[in-house]
């Protein structure tokens, strides 16, 4: 629905981003099925609430009116999307409010041990798919096969192209040595049932405003649940 238009933002709703750090976490939560807090959406069609949309950050623009405004979750779904479905690299910021591209993954085998912490089977990398110190390429994975090899599945394919998601997984299961095939095969088994599903199946608390709402109460809702966004005249 972010990606189609159907689900937007009031203009008025400041842009901002959410650290490397808070994005891990999030989608650490999300593979467990933990909360991640409520959303509130407020359904459009009352002529007298006519505020002005634009499309969440990494969404394609639309022309479109939507069919519901997001006023609370948009740094949650706005991670998420970019995360999951978007398909491009996630514009974020390092702990220094640096401006940053980043690629996420998760460490297949860290995500299926139950003693793991889920937060370190999460990682980012930059827009090279390369982690670079001054002398040496620590990890890169600028080819599938890469991935295949450091057991890390890219996260941009959860919700990104099927067809791109079946070779992904099929793939893993045959690279490598012969006799570990099926291995690999029962690995990517349990890596779909636990993990895979775990993302396609969340569900999110959602409060909708309906659009009988009035115009006053919208705007007193929406500067109580973002307390650090624009005051409303």
């Amino acid at each position: 629905k972010v990606h189609d238009g159907t689900i937007q933002l009031p203009e008025f709703q400041r842009e901002w981003v959410w650290e490397d750090d808070r994005i891990k976490s999030l989608l650490a939560s999300v593979s467990l099925s933990y909360p991640i807090g409520t959303l509130m959406l407020l359904q459009t069609g009352n002529p007298d609430v006519r505020f002005k949309a634009r499309t969440v950050a990494g969404a394609p623009s639309s022309s479109s009116e939507p069919e519901r405004m997001l006023l609370d979750g948009q740094q949650r779904i706005t991670s998420l999307y970019q995360v999951l479905a978007s398909g491009e690299v996630v514009k974020t910021q390092d702990d220094h409010k640096k401006p940053i591209k980043r690629w996420y993954y998760i460490d297949i085998h860290a995500a299926l041990d139950p003693g793991a912490d889920r937060d370190e089977a999460i990682i980012s990398v930059p827009e090279t798919r390369q982690v670079r110190t001054l002398h040496e390429v620590k990890l890169d994975l600028s080819t599938v096969e890469l991935e295949w090899e450091q057991r890390l599945f890219p996260l941009r394919l959860v919700f990104g192209d099927y067809s791109e998601l079946r070779r992904w997984l099929r793939g893993f299961a045959k690279h490598g040595a012969a006799e570990e095939t099926d291995a690999r095969d029962e690995l990517m088994d349990r890596f779909e049932a636990e993990i895979l599903k775990a993302f396609e199946g969340y569900l999110v608390p959602t409060i909708i405003l309906g659009k009988e709402s009035p115009k006053d109460a919208v705007c007193q809702v929406f500067e109580k649940v973002n307390t650090g966004g624009v005051s409303l005249t």
